[in-house]
């Protein structure tokens, strides 16, 4: 309903954009570095264990991604979380050893960051891409007549994103796939609106879009034009309460699959 939808091919080509090859350039950057630090550093074995520094550097960077893995809820997620750790990681290395790498790392990676933001998931989806309008007509059903609003008994879920949060593009993929498998007329209708460049439908609903904010992105779900849900939720004190976007967990939250169930029972007795 309104707006653009989807998008084309399976999705998989934005892992040969420029965010992740220059990312796994940053990374394999280290197999040269490693031989202009200081190797007595990388050599000292711990006292408890013996074990060299540098072996303990790669089991914690192991042990970390995959909890990492465990709780991330998309495989951009996963990657973009670990290679933040790892090049963390690899400037401690550096700042610790030679000053001028470390700087020189750094560089790098700010420039990398800046030129190239994880992309966008732009595979098979059943997404609307709202405007504020579309918005303000489709989810929240202003200016229909009374009339009109009794026909819309779908519920809506929208997601509210900027293109420049991480976190939205790790996310994207997780709700395409679940628009791809609970979106249907008369349901259910996924849609996305861009709060960069809609900001008052971020400040009516209290979504922080600051570079510091952890409410983005912000799901919200409506029922016959009312607000029912949202994720993440906020305490009375306006703290925010930290999400799982693993999609079983995400559709459980919202119980979308008994809404949905209970529309298709209602619909029957009709």
């Amino acid at each position: 309903a309104g707006g653009k939808m989807g998008g084309k091919g399976v999705g998989w080509e934005r892992f040969f954009s420029g965010y992740y090859v220059t990312n796994v350039a940053l990374l394999l950057s280290w197999l040269w570095l490693r031989t202009v630090v200081d190797p007595g550093l990388l050599d000292t074995a711990d006292s408890i264990s013996g074990v060299p520094l540098e072996m303990m550097l790669y089991v914690g960077v192991v042990m970390m991604s995959a909890l990492r893995f465990l709780n991330s809820a998309t495989v951009d997620q996963f990657l973009g979380t670990t290679f933040f750790t790892c090049k963390l990681v690899i400037m401690t290395f550096l700042f610790l050893t030679r000053v001028s790498y470390g700087c020189i790392y750094l560089l790098a990676v700010f420039i990398q960051f800046a030129v190239f933001p994880q992309p966008q998931y732009e595979g098979p989806s059943k997404i609307a891409s709202w405007t504020a309008a579309e918005f303000h007509t489709l989810a929240e059903l202003r200016g229909l007549s009374e009339r009109l609003k009794g026909k819309e008994k779908h519920d809506v879920l929208v997601m509210l994103y900027t293109t420049w949060a991480d976190t939205c593009m790790q996310i994207m993929p997780m709700f395409a796939s679940l628009s791809l498998e609970l979106a249907a007329p008369g349901l259910l209708t996924c849609a996305k609106v861009n709060v960069g460049r809609c900001p008052e439908i971020a400040k009516t609903y209290g979504v922080s879009t600051s570079t510091t904010s952890k409410q983005l992105p912000t799901f919200l779900l409506f029922s016959e034009g009312k607000l029912v849900n949202r994720m993440p939720a906020l305490t009375k004190t306006k703290a925010v309460i930290k999400p799982s976007f693993a999609k079983e967990e995400f559709i459980k939250a919202f119980e979308l699959k008994e809404r949905i169930a209970l529309k298709k029972a209602v619909a029957k007795q009709d």
